[in-house]
């Protein structure tokens, strides 16, 4: 069921480089020792690995066998989204969408790859969920996700605004303190950091969102067509966004078109951090955290957004050559959809944030 753009030989390509950076940690004698392939492929690595996580995964040590391992991560895996699925439908008001939702490419995406974001979002979820019930061991849970893989701290700043808005100082304190504790050890203590500003591959153009990857896909084109034409086409291009969304923007002051607690907003902070550097379109499985929403949306170009969105990410595109008229067209609609996402989720959290202050 793999896409053209990341399907291949190589069977939960991403956990089994996690498992081989953990057997490398366990034995330092294994340095420049024989190579691992990858199953079912070619390609092959050595100790020393680095996973390029953050410090409890890098620093983590785990003597076993990759490919047991890999099998048996890849079962769990699958139960917990059928487990996820069951326990979403109980609160969708679309059981349809919902549905599509847990199939969609982004999903199918890091399932294929077997992707530790995968298990953070589905635990993401259940910690969401009535996130102010056990509050305190639930943020002790997303410090553990923060130090696995540092991009979940995005979650930490919706917490806190909710929290403000529902005036609970407690929460909003602890969450806070729990950013703080995990963005220290990730700068100390790891080198995710330098892993967040890591440039997309022109290959990848059909298979990746954020800012960071609009820049660099910018600054590639340019070399062919000249400054110009490029400043022409981004007149255009803002055009076209301002007019998709002109009708979000002059209806700030009302729109609340998502049912805003302690879930959305955190799951918003989350994709606008995220957003602004350079992203596979597996993270884009975070959708599951928001499914069994679909339904409320009252803003329907708002809920095709979002579905077209996730259905053209990834592109089924690979590679320099695939740089084409056609191709460049979905390109820039799945763009179009993404900063239009962006613009909307600012200004839900714009007049979330703008409520919390009147309300002091």
């Amino acid at each position: 069921m793999s896409q053209k753009s990341y399907g291949g030989l190589q069977r939960f390509w991403d956990i089994q480089q996690m498992y081989l950076g953990m057997n490398c940690n366990s034995d330092t004698s294994k340095i420049n020792s024989e190579k691992y392939t990858f199953l079912f492929g070619d390609i092959s690595k050595s100790c020393p690995f680095d996973i390029g996580w953050g410090p409890l995964v890098n620093n983590f040590s785990l003597n076993i066998d990759i490919w047991d391992a890999t099998l048996f991560t890849g079962l769990i895996g699958f139960i917990l989204i059928l487990l996820t699925h069951r326990i979403v439908l109980k609160t969708s008001s679309d059981i349809f969408l919902t549905s599509i939702i847990f199939i969609s490419p982004p999903v199918n995406f890091v399932f294929e790859r077997m992707n530790i974001d995968l298990f953070i979002f589905l635990v993401a979820y259940l910690l969401l969920v009535q996130f102010e019930k056990n509050y305190v061991f639930k943020g002790l849970i997303f410090l553990i996700l923060i130090l696995v893989k540092s991009h979940p701290i995005g979650f930490i700043p919706g917490l806190i605004l909710y929290a403000l808005l529902k005036k609970n100082k407690k929460i909003s304190l602890y969450m806070f303190s729990i950013g703080t504790i995990s963005s220290l050890a990730i700068l100390f203590y790891s080198n995710a950091a330098s892993y967040i500003n890591s440039k997309v591959y022109v290959n990848d153009f059909g298979r990746s969102f954020g800012l960071l990857g609009n820049y660099e896909i910018l600054n590639f084109i340019r070399n062919d067509v000249g400054n110009i034409i490029l400043a022409m086409f981004l007149i255009l291009y803002l055009l076209l966004l301002f007019g998709l969304n002109l009708h979000i923007i002059q209806n700030f002051n009302t729109l609340y078109t998502f049912k805003m607690d302690y879930l959305t907003t955190s799951a918003f902070t989350w994709f606008l951090f995220v957003s602004l550097f350079e992203n596979f379109d597996y993270r884009i499985s975070f959708i599951i955290i928001l499914s069994g929403l679909v339904g409320l949306d009252k803003n329907k170009s708002t809920l095709t957004a979002f579905f077209i969105f996730i259905f053209l990410s990834p592109l089924n595109i690979y590679g320099e050559s695939a740089i084409g008229t056609y191709n460049i067209l979905f390109y820039v609609i799945k763009n179009l959809l993404f900063h239009s996402i962006l613009i909307f989720m600012v200004l839900n959290l714009l007049r979330l944030l703008k409520l919390s202050l009147l309300s002091k």
